[in-house]
């Protein structure tokens, strides 16, 4: 009887035990699934950064062609409002020797 008393002792402690640990390992568990959930809403937040920042770099590049364009377009005049100054210059010149 005292040795059937000792060993329910012994498994009612090593039940115990497991009851501690199983307490230990459930809260590492919901502390891990909070852990992951933050980390997929952040990586969520990143993602939608990153598609916002790669929009404003487009939006970036189309106005660097535009203003490229623009002053590609304005070098042109310049080169021919130079040219007709030039050739005006030269007319005023024959003419001041007539």
């Amino acid at each position: 009887m005292k040795k059937l008393k000792k060993e329910k002792d012994l498994l009612k402690g090593a039940l115990t035990d497991l009851e501690s640990e199983l307490k230990n390992l459930q809260f590492s568990r919901k502390e891990t699934e909070k852990k992951l959930l933050k980390l997929s809403n952040d990586l969520g937040a990143m993602q939608s950064q990153e598609i916002k920042l790669r929009q404003q770099m487009a939006a970036l590049s189309n106005k660097e062609t535009k203003l490229n364009k623009r002053k590609s377009d304005l070098k042109i005049k310049m080169d021919s409002l130079s040219e007709k100054i030039s050739k005006v210059e030269s007319i005023e010149h024959e003419l001041k020797q007539v």
